[in-house]
Formats: structure tokens, C-alpha cells, sequence
């Protein structure tokens, strides 16, 4: 089982509808709105599936995708740009 938790930021600057700036020691990384949602959510160690069902439950059900599977690669895409440490298999 996959489990996700967050890194903490040293400090972010949110953007009304845009996601928000994380800063880590002597790096930025910037995040869309879903990338940051999932930065909310884990605060504390999340699976797959409690993060696929928080994300539709702000966002909705993706008309023409898969839930799991666009939650998946934000989560890869964040845990490369060393924003989240996830362990186990998805």
C-alpha cells in the first residue's frame, strides 16, 4: 500500500485560483491547484485512496480521465520535485 506524506515547507505564498510557491531552503517550487491540494491533504500520511477521494470530492469526478490515475502522477510528479516522500506501491 502507498502512503504520502507531505515535506514541510519552509514557506508558501498562495495565489487565488492559481496554487501556490513553496519555498525549501534554497529552492521554489511552484504548484497548480491540484498540486497544492494535495500538499493540504498531507499534512499527515494519506493513502491513494483517501487522497483520490478528497480530490473529488473538491474538484469532482474528471469527465473524460481517471481519478486514481490523474492523482497518481500529480503525487509522482510531486514526490520527484521532492515535495511529498511516498512509500509502498500505488
Amino acid at each position: 500500500m502507498m502512503t504520502i506524506v507531505r515535506r514541510e515547507a519552509t514557506d508558501i505564498l498562495l495565489f487565488e485560483e492559481e496554487g501556490a510557491l513553496l519555498l525549501y531552503d534554497s529552492r521554489l517550487v511552484q504548484l497548480t491547484v491540484l498540486g497544492h491540494a494535495i500538499y493540504e491533504e498531507t499534512a499527515e500520511e494519506r493513502t491513494v485512496d483517501e487522497l483520490v477521494e478528497e480530490m473529488e470530492a473538491r474538484f469532482g469526478a474528471p469527465p473524460d480521465s481517471d481519478a486514481r490515475a490523474l492523482t497518481l502522477a500529480a503525487v509522482r510528479h510531486l514526490a520527484d520535485a521532492a515535495v511529498l516522500d511516498v512509500t509502498g506501491d500505488a
